[in-house]
This record gives structure tokens, sequence and C-alpha cells, in this order.
């Protein structure tokens, strides 16, 4: 199994990212997470990475994808899975975060 590790800061920009699609979520009156298909544009911002390491995370089958032609999709319940197989937990210690295999 493949570990990617993420410095806090840019996990909670991602955190953030996440925050304004679910709010963008709820404003289309969807009730299923299912039903939500994001672009490629829309998955490079949220993760907050190029456009090569997208195609790197596609051709390397990281995050599940549907292509129509050109276009590629992710449903956001694809990508939040993503996000939670790649969380790395922490433990609180006097006010620092340890991680596993962090110092």
């Amino acid at each position: 199994m493949e570990v990617i590790t993420v410095e806090t800061n840019a996990f909670r920009k991602i955190e953030e990212n996440l925050k304004q699609i679910r709010e963008e979520i709820g404003k289309t009156r969807l009730q299923n997470i299912e039903d939500i298909w994001l672009s490629s544009k829309q998955v490079q911002k949220v993760l907050g990475i190029s456009q090569k390491t997208w195609q790197t995370y596609r051709d390397k089958r990281l995050i599940r994808f549907s292509q129509v032609g050109q276009k590629i999709y992710v449903k956001a319940s694809w990508l939040q899975d993503f996000l939670e197989k790649h969380a790395i937990d922490c433990k609180f210690n006097n006010n620092t975060i340890k991680t596993k295999g962090g110092k």
C-alpha cells in the first residue's frame, strides 16, 4: 500500500476546499453526494494539485474516475473516499500534534 503524506497546512487547505464544495452541493438542492460529479478542474482545486499531478493520480489509478470522450469526471464521494484513505491519525500531546511516523 502506498502512503501519501501531506503537510498540515496543505491538509487544512484541502479541508477548506472540501467545505466550499459541500456548501456548493447544498445550494444545488441535491440530497445525496453520490449525485455530484466534479470536473477535473474542480478536483484539482479541491486537492490543490497541478494538471500533471492529477494526470499522474489517474495514471496510477489512485482516484476512481469516469471518462466521456476527452472529459474526466469524479464523483464527490470517490474524492472523499480518497482523502479518507489517506488521512493520517494523530495524537494531541501538550498542544502539539504527533503523527504516525512523525516526530
